[in-house]
């Protein structure tokens, strides 16, 4: 599409809920439809043995996704704001670096070298600086455009939302960033 650079987005994570969402955003990063399949995700290089940078792996979602695709032998690079907290992915072969979705410089330096991005951070009950509009409005369109110029060439957007009139403020903020990965 144009505008986009290269990245293929994925923002269908609507309604998903429990171990189906890993399954999910596993299968989006292997390039897949909706849902695994055993073909995509047991192979022993769906991966295509390229750099997957997970964003928000100190969050349910991440994490999990990140041990996944660890076990799976992915390369992963696992970026948090207290990289401290992730001990257990670099114990288990992650790379681990600090960054901040507030820091678009912190974002371009996570890229660099990454093939597929998960988007798996957000600020639903922050405030003040960790605020909706920070994290998950400027600091997603602001991985979106690190990932663009990193050559990234897909990009998994985890989101909920039913669109630009929902009456939740967070589901707005998603729809909006989805429009801007599109």
């Amino acid at each position: 599409r144009p505008g986009l650079g290269g990245l293929r987005p994925y923002a269908e994570e609507r309604g998903v809920h429990g171990d189906g969402r890993t399954r999910g955003a596993l299968s989006r990063l292997a390039g897949a439809g909706f849902g695994p399949s055993a073909a995509d995700l047991g192979s022993d290089d769906w991966w295509g043995g390229r750099l997957i940078l997970i964003v928000g792996a100190t969050g349910k979602l991440g994490g999990e996704v990140a041990r996944k695709l660890l076990a799976e032998g992915a390369p992963v690079r696992a970026l948090s704001r207290a990289p401290t907290r992730l001990t257990d992915l670099r114990d288990r072969g992650a790379e681990t670096v600090q960054g901040d979705l507030r820091d678009p410089d912190s974002l371009a330096l996570a890229c660099r070298g990454v093939e597929k991005v998960l988007a798996a951070a957000h600020a639903f009950t922050g405030s003040g600086g960790n605020s909706m509009s920070r994290v998950d409005a400027a600091g997603n369109r602001a991985l979106i455009d690190a990932a663009r110029v990193a050559g990234v060439s897909h990009f998994v957007f985890t989101s909920a939302c039913t669109g630009p009139d929902d009456p939740v403020d967070f589901f707005r903020v998603k729809y909006a960033v989805e429009q801007y990965l599109r």
